[in-house]
């Protein structure tokens, strides 16, 4: 049977502090030279390699240049795609070029979690700031071809991602709802204040749907603001 992929976890910089007591929580740093050799080995036998790492610090906006060298290393070894995991912030994706492939690397694709607070009010909070239910769901192509007449590379053909939102105001709801495409929430939140309308609801209830669905329009723009524009990342 052939080996489709192979996926390596690590764990960077959520606790450095390595004598700390056996009783608290803590987690060693990456060590880049086997985790770069593990890689090469998944390289050898697979034709997609997908790695997955625990990085950078909470409600960090972009990421640090350790981040950053990080990825450019594990590309380098011959990642494929690299899926940062990080404390409640989205962050870019970025498209690395080396030794004649193409790498994706998702440094934050936000938080499972939506743990945001219980109402974004697009006049009280900038769009540019961040919100902890901000979130994307990454989907990268890939497809065999043909170079130089026989030798066959498994290569990333389309990028795209859908902007997420978690509708949770509380952590005791985590359990019966979840991130949402925002396409689809801002859809009922439309057709939500179009009823509104129609039936000569109060002033109130209709301002308040309208902002409802303006904030998800904000929320939306925001997300593709710091992922990149789909286009750009398939260019």
């Amino acid at each position: 049977q052939e080996e489709i992929a192979k996926a390596a976890a690590h764990v960077d910089a959520v606790n450095p502090n390595l004598s700390r007591r056996s009783n608290r929580a803590w987690a060693r740093r990456l060590d880049l030279d086997p985790a770069e050799a593990a890689v090469r080995e998944a390289r050898k036998v697979a034709d997609v390699v997908i790695v997955s790492v625990q990085w950078g610090g909470e409600r960090h906006a972009a990421p640090t240049p350790r981040q950053k060298r990080i990825a450019a290393r594990l590309a380098a070894a011959g990642a494929d795609l690299i899926l940062g995991n990080q404390l409640g912030e989205l962050q870019p994706i970025e498209i690395l070029r080396t030794g004649g492939r193409k790498a994706v690397v998702a440094y934050s694709l936000g938080s499972v979690e939506g743990i945001g607070g219980p109402r974004y009010a697009a006049e009280l909070h900038a769009v540019a700031k961040a919100d902890a239910r901000d979130a994307a769901a990454l989907k990268v192509n890939f497809v065999k071809v043909k170079i130089r007449g026989r030798e066959i590379a498994t290569v990333i053909d389309d990028v795209a991602y859908e902007p997420l939102w978690s509708p949770t105001p509380a952590k005791t709801e985590l359990a019966t709802k979840r991130f949402q495409p925002i396409a689809d929430v801002a859809s009922r939140a439309l057709e939500q204040l179009d009823s509104l309308v129609e039936s000569g609801a109060h002033l109130r209830e209709i301002l308040a749907a309208q902002e409802d669905y303006r904030a998800l329009t904000l929320r939306r723009e925001r997300i593709e603001g710091v992922l990149g524009r789909v286009q750009e990342l398939n260019q």
